[in-house]
């Protein structure tokens, strides 16, 4: 294990780490920790994968190369804040925007609807300044081939399987009505 891809929740984590993990992933419970945000890991067991994924902000400093999921196309940062209620069959995302502002706006926070609440999701797709990682802007995510190479510039993967993949994922994507205009998939 190497590599940590920190992402905020919608922006695209899940599927990168199969893309660059040829389909392998760690077990679900080790998901979860990886993606509570607030709980301190100051170790971690030995995954049989380079890369792992996750929202949880304490693995950034334990000596991994750090990547952080970015999106700078305003269109693709909507339709990811979208998708992300959609997917998870969720009415309200105010447990998982409290992770990225301070607790005491929770409670306004949850009073907001959800196209409210995903508003705010959708602004932190950007960078984040606080955190020392390499960004990966995931702008390109509904292009295929772009994708890939972006990928390739930082990590070591098998581009037909991570292909195999994305198509997977993109058909899906598709088949759940999500916005998928832009891809060449």
């Amino acid at each position: 294990m190497r590599n940590y891809i920190y992402f905020k929740g919608g922006s695209f984590g899940d599927l990168l780490g199969l893309l660059v993990n040829n389909g392998q992933t760690i077990p679900k419970l080790d998901q979860t920790r990886l993606k509570t945000f607030d709980l301190k890991l100051d170790s971690l067991p030995n995954y049989d994968v380079d890369t792992i994924v996750g929202h949880n902000i304490s693995v950034l400093n334990l000596g991994l190369v750090n990547y952080q999921i970015v999106i700078s196309d305003p269109t693709i940062r909507n339709m990811a804040a979208n998708r992300f209620a959609k997917a998870n069959e969720l009415t309200d995302i105010s447990n998982v925007l409290v992770q990225y502002y301070p607790k005491k706006l929770y409670d306004t926070i949850k009073s907001l609807s959800l196209e409210k609440q995903t508003e705010l999701l959708e602004k932190n797709y950007k960078v984040d300044i606080k955190i020392d990682a390499i960004q990966l802007d995931l702008s390109c995510i509904l292009d295929m081939d772009k994708l890939i190479i972006l990928l390739k510039q930082h990590f070591d993967f098998d581009q037909d399987e991570a292909k195999k993949i994305y198509k997977k994922w993109y058909i899906k994507q598709e088949q759940n009505n999500f916005y998928m205009e832009k891809s060449n998939a």
